[in-house]
């Protein structure tokens, strides 16, 4: 099972997550920052908007280097966000984690 914490706006499109993640969801940088504090069994990060990406980089830098691979749907322009093809970053993120 990988758990994968999905942060951004409601305003986005739901993923159709398969059965074999669990899927966890932060609507803003802070409540991602909680989560992260709280589940060390979080395999990766998925930034559904670049605002939610910047501003959760910068609290992550904050907290220090120890954090899951951090990955974004679109083009990433925040430090250490990997840019994953928008029609397609679910499973382009599972293949980089597997």
């Amino acid at each position: 099972m990988i758990t994968l914490l999905l942060v951004g706006s409601g305003e986005t499109a739901p993923l159709a997550v398969p059965a074999s993640v669990e899927a966890l969801r932060a609507s803003s940088p802070d409540q991602a920052i909680e989560i992260l504090a709280r589940n060390r069994r979080i395999d990766a990060v998925l930034f559904l908007d670049e605002d939610a990406a910047r501003e959760t980089v910068a609290l992550l830098a904050e907290e220090g280097p120890a954090w899951p691979p951090l990955f974004q749907a679109g083009r990433a322009s925040a430090p250490g966000v990997v840019a994953l093809e928008p029609g397609s970053a679910l499973s382009d993120l599972l293949r980089h984690l597997l």
